[in-house]
């Protein structure tokens, strides 16, 4: 568990009693931090979106658990959305997606039949190359509780690691709102889903903004909000993701 201050370009730490939150692609509900962004505007010579009806994700229950009843690319929602996290966390700092605000590290670790989003911290506009025929999964406004961390917290008497977590992260997920996203102009669902206990092994780089990162494996959760897009046709189209109500966070993306 982790309360510093930290502010890294991509990924916001919360200085709470608790849980670490990472803002990818879109921003942490920057009221938790008491910060303003301003939002910016969208580049003249970006591409146009497709005037295409597009194919999005099944139309998911935006509840606060994902009952392992939905799949996406052959995994529940809660395991897609772990191997999100193992995928971001396994970058080094340098290279990483989320420092990048060109999107020419967005294919970095990209293996199997589903390819992950993330981006700078804040609002932006980046660019990403997608293999056609390839679910996309992107995290609009995620939090990981991991552990162990230097502080002398842990489970009460009886209860789980996984509870304690998910107890902890909790309240920092309730108070985020403003949640939403479109493609090419249609709204997306976007889902809460909390994860249970899972095994990372993060970069060691990316203590500098997660002091409980260790370079080893280690076990955590996750709670936040996901959009989990369906194979889209070829061409250009357009993610838009936002949070707090003024954060947004434009994808260009280019399927070949």
């Amino acid at each position: 568990m982790n309360n510093n201050p930290l502010l890294f370009p991509s990924h916001g730490v919360c200085n709470t009693p608790g849980a670490k939150c990472l803002a990818t692609i879109c921003t942490v509900a920057l009221c938790l931090l008491g910060s303003a962004w301003p939002e910016m505007a969208l580049s003249s010579n970006a591409p146009r979106a497709s005037a295409l009806a597009v194919r999005t994700a099944r139309t998911i229950a935006t509840g606060p658990w994902e009952d392992g009843r939905v799949e996406f690319g052959g995994s529940t929602l809660a395991e897609v959305t772990a191997r999100w996290w193992r995928w971001d966390y396994s970058i080094p700092l340098g290279v990483d997606p989320n420092s990048d605000t060109s999107g020419a590290n967005c294919g970095i670790n990209q293996v199997g039949n589903v390819w992950f989003l993330a981006g700078p911290f804040g609002t932006f506009t980046t660019h990403c190359t997608v293999p056609t025929g390839k679910f996309i999964v992107s995290a609009v406004v995620a939090f990981i509780d991991d552990y162990p961390c230097p502080f002398p917290f842990g489970p009460a008497s009886g209860q789980s690691l996984e509870e304690f977590l998910l107890q902890d992260v909790g309240p920092i997920v309730d108070g985020v709102g403003g949640v939403s996203a479109q493609l090419d102009g249609r709204s997306l669902p976007v889902p809460r889903i909390k994860t249970q206990l899972f095994s990372f092994n993060a970069a060691a780089s990316l203590s500098t903004f997660d002091p409980c990162i260790t370079g080893s494996p280690q076990l955590g959760v996750s709670d936040g909000y996901f959009v989990f897009i369906e194979p889209l046709p070829r061409g250009d189209h357009v993610l838009e993701l936002r949070s707090a109500g003024t954060n947004v966070a434009s994808i260009y993306l280019k399927i070949r």
